[in-house]
Protein backbone atom coordinates (compact mmCIF):
# COMPACT_ATOMS: atom_id res chain seq x y z
CA UNK A 1 0.00 0.00 0.00
CA UNK A 2 1.23 3.43 -1.07
CA UNK A 3 -0.06 6.29 1.36
CA UNK A 4 -0.46 9.30 -1.96
CA UNK A 5 -1.90 12.99 -0.61
CA UNK A 6 -5.30 13.60 -2.05
CA UNK A 7 -5.34 16.59 -2.03
CA UNK A 8 -3.21 17.31 -5.39
CA UNK A 9 -5.78 14.82 -6.84
CA UNK A 10 -8.61 16.76 -5.65
CA UNK A 11 -7.11 20.32 -7.38
CA UNK A 12 -7.15 17.90 -10.55
CA UNK A 13 -10.37 16.80 -10.48
CA UNK A 14 -11.49 20.76 -9.68
CA UNK A 15 -9.76 22.07 -12.27
CA UNK A 16 -10.85 19.31 -14.79
CA UNK A 17 -14.46 19.91 -13.77
CA UNK A 18 -13.66 24.51 -14.72
CA UNK A 19 -11.98 23.20 -18.03
CA UNK A 20 -15.33 20.67 -18.96
CA UNK A 21 -17.61 23.52 -18.06
CA UNK A 22 -15.50 26.63 -20.03
CA UNK A 23 -14.76 23.77 -23.12
CA UNK A 24 -18.67 23.27 -23.00
CA UNK A 25 -19.64 27.17 -23.03
CA UNK A 26 -16.78 27.56 -25.90
CA UNK A 27 -18.59 24.44 -27.63
CA UNK A 28 -22.26 25.70 -27.11
CA UNK A 29 -21.31 29.85 -28.85
CA UNK A 30 -19.99 27.58 -31.61
CA UNK A 31 -22.40 25.44 -32.40
CA UNK A 32 -25.04 28.69 -32.20
CA UNK A 33 -22.52 30.87 -34.48
CA UNK A 34 -22.42 28.00 -36.77
CA UNK A 35 -26.41 26.60 -36.78
CA UNK A 36 -26.56 30.63 -37.19
CA UNK A 37 -24.43 30.79 -40.60
CA UNK A 38 -26.13 28.00 -41.65
CA UNK A 39 -29.45 29.39 -41.18
CA UNK A 40 -28.36 32.43 -43.23
CA UNK A 41 -26.43 30.82 -45.40
CA UNK A 42 -29.00 27.61 -46.24
CA UNK A 43 -32.32 27.37 -44.58
CA UNK A 44 -33.15 30.91 -45.02
CA UNK A 45 -32.75 31.11 -49.05
CA UNK A 46 -35.15 28.05 -49.06
CA UNK A 47 -37.71 29.25 -47.67
CA UNK A 48 -37.36 32.21 -49.94
CA UNK A 49 -37.27 29.77 -52.55
CA UNK A 50 -39.83 27.66 -50.96
CA UNK A 51 -42.57 30.70 -50.45
CA UNK A 52 -42.01 31.97 -54.45
CA UNK A 53 -42.77 28.61 -55.79
CA UNK A 54 -46.13 28.64 -53.88
CA UNK A 55 -46.94 31.92 -54.80
CA UNK A 56 -45.98 30.77 -58.20
CA UNK A 57 -48.37 27.63 -57.59
CA UNK A 58 -51.45 29.66 -57.52
CA UNK A 59 -50.61 31.84 -60.72
CA UNK A 60 -49.39 34.73 -59.06
CA UNK A 61 -45.85 35.46 -60.95
CA UNK A 62 -45.34 38.85 -59.41
CA UNK A 63 -43.09 37.21 -56.62
CA UNK A 64 -39.47 36.66 -57.31
CA UNK A 65 -36.56 34.50 -55.52
CA UNK A 66 -33.93 37.57 -54.84
CA UNK A 67 -30.89 35.32 -53.69
CA UNK A 68 -27.81 36.63 -55.72
CA UNK A 69 -25.39 34.04 -54.53
CA UNK A 70 -22.92 32.06 -57.10
CA UNK A 71 -24.07 28.47 -55.49
CA UNK A 72 -26.64 25.76 -56.31
CA UNK A 73 -29.12 27.94 -54.26
CA UNK A 74 -28.54 30.76 -56.51
CA UNK A 75 -28.63 29.03 -59.58
CA UNK A 76 -32.51 27.76 -58.46
CA UNK A 77 -33.51 30.92 -57.74
CA UNK A 78 -32.72 32.33 -61.29
CA UNK A 79 -34.35 29.40 -62.82
CA UNK A 80 -37.27 29.65 -61.00
CA UNK A 81 -37.25 33.81 -62.01
CA UNK A 82 -36.70 33.09 -65.41
CA UNK A 83 -39.51 30.21 -65.45
CA UNK A 84 -42.00 32.68 -63.51
CA UNK A 85 -41.26 35.36 -66.30
CA UNK A 86 -41.80 32.44 -68.90
CA UNK A 87 -44.67 31.50 -67.78
CA UNK A 88 -46.25 34.47 -67.02
CA UNK A 89 -45.81 35.47 -70.69
CA UNK A 90 -47.20 32.05 -72.06
CA UNK A 91 -50.64 32.24 -70.11
CA UNK A 92 -50.53 36.21 -71.16
CA UNK A 93 -50.60 34.88 -74.50
CA UNK A 94 -52.64 31.68 -74.00
CA UNK A 95 -55.12 34.40 -72.85
CA UNK A 96 -55.08 36.31 -76.31
CA UNK A 97 -55.00 33.30 -78.46
CA UNK A 98 -58.21 32.19 -76.70
CA UNK A 99 -59.57 35.56 -77.22
CA UNK A 100 -59.31 35.61 -80.59
CA UNK A 101 -59.96 32.26 -81.53
CA UNK A 102 -63.42 32.39 -79.75
CA UNK A 103 -64.12 35.46 -81.80
CA UNK A 104 -63.26 33.99 -85.13
CA UNK A 105 -65.25 31.12 -84.64
CA UNK A 106 -68.86 32.97 -82.72
CA UNK A 107 -69.16 35.09 -86.23
CA UNK A 108 -69.53 32.02 -88.34
CA UNK A 109 -71.67 30.07 -85.63
CA UNK A 110 -73.84 33.74 -85.63
CA UNK A 111 -74.61 32.95 -89.61
CA UNK A 112 -75.09 29.51 -89.09
CA UNK A 113 -77.31 30.22 -86.33
CA UNK A 114 -79.22 32.82 -88.76
CA UNK A 115 -79.39 30.67 -91.80
CA UNK A 116 -80.73 27.62 -90.04
CA UNK A 117 -83.61 29.87 -88.36
CA UNK A 118 -84.85 31.07 -91.59
CA UNK A 119 -84.76 28.04 -92.71
CA UNK A 120 -87.05 26.58 -90.32
CA UNK A 121 -89.43 29.67 -90.92
CA UNK A 122 -89.87 27.46 -93.97
CA UNK A 123 -88.45 30.60 -96.77
CA UNK A 124 -88.84 30.23 -100.42
CA UNK A 125 -87.64 27.53 -101.87
CA UNK A 126 -85.38 29.93 -104.18
CA UNK A 127 -83.72 31.57 -100.99
CA UNK A 128 -84.18 27.73 -99.52
CA UNK A 129 -80.88 26.27 -101.67
CA UNK A 130 -79.01 30.13 -101.31
CA UNK A 131 -79.43 29.61 -97.42
CA UNK A 132 -77.78 25.93 -97.45
CA UNK A 133 -74.78 27.23 -99.83
CA UNK A 134 -74.32 29.77 -97.29
CA UNK A 135 -74.50 27.32 -94.34
CA UNK A 136 -72.18 24.99 -96.11
CA UNK A 137 -69.80 27.99 -96.74
CA UNK A 138 -69.74 28.88 -92.96
CA UNK A 139 -69.28 25.64 -91.97
CA UNK A 140 -66.00 25.06 -94.11
CA UNK A 141 -64.81 28.63 -93.07
CA UNK A 142 -65.02 26.86 -89.53
CA UNK A 143 -63.32 23.74 -90.40
CA UNK A 144 -60.92 25.50 -92.28
CA UNK A 145 -60.12 27.70 -88.86
CA UNK A 146 -60.28 24.93 -86.64
CA UNK A 147 -57.17 23.24 -89.46
CA UNK A 148 -55.44 26.46 -89.21
CA UNK A 149 -55.66 26.07 -84.99
CA UNK A 150 -54.40 22.29 -85.61
CA UNK A 151 -51.65 23.09 -87.96
CA UNK A 152 -50.41 25.81 -85.57
CA UNK A 153 -50.72 23.35 -82.55
CA UNK A 154 -48.93 20.74 -84.54
CA UNK A 155 -45.51 23.50 -85.93
CA UNK A 156 -45.25 24.83 -82.26
CA UNK A 157 -45.29 21.22 -81.16
CA UNK A 158 -42.13 20.45 -83.77
CA UNK A 159 -40.37 23.54 -83.57
CA UNK A 160 -37.74 22.32 -81.53
CA UNK A 161 -37.44 19.29 -84.02
CA UNK A 162 -35.24 20.58 -86.75
CA UNK A 163 -34.14 17.95 -89.96
CA UNK A 164 -30.31 18.05 -90.80
CA UNK A 165 -29.21 17.11 -93.55
CA UNK A 166 -26.47 18.10 -95.68
CA UNK A 167 -25.98 20.62 -97.87
CA UNK A 168 -23.52 21.75 -101.12
CA UNK A 169 -22.94 25.23 -100.63
CA UNK A 170 -21.36 24.89 -104.27
CA UNK A 171 -24.82 23.77 -105.79
CA UNK A 172 -26.72 26.39 -103.80
CA UNK A 173 -24.12 29.64 -104.93
CA UNK A 174 -24.19 28.22 -109.10
CA UNK A 175 -26.55 30.76 -110.67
Amino acid sequence: FSIVPIQPLDEAVRLTKDYLGYVFITALIFVSLLSFLFYRMVSKPLVKINEAALKMSRMDFSASCDIHTHDELGSLSNSLNIMSSRLHSTIAELKEFVSNASHELKTPIAVIGGFVEALRDDIRSDKRDRYLEKLQQEVERMNNLVQDMLELSRMESNAGMLNKEAVDLNNLTKV
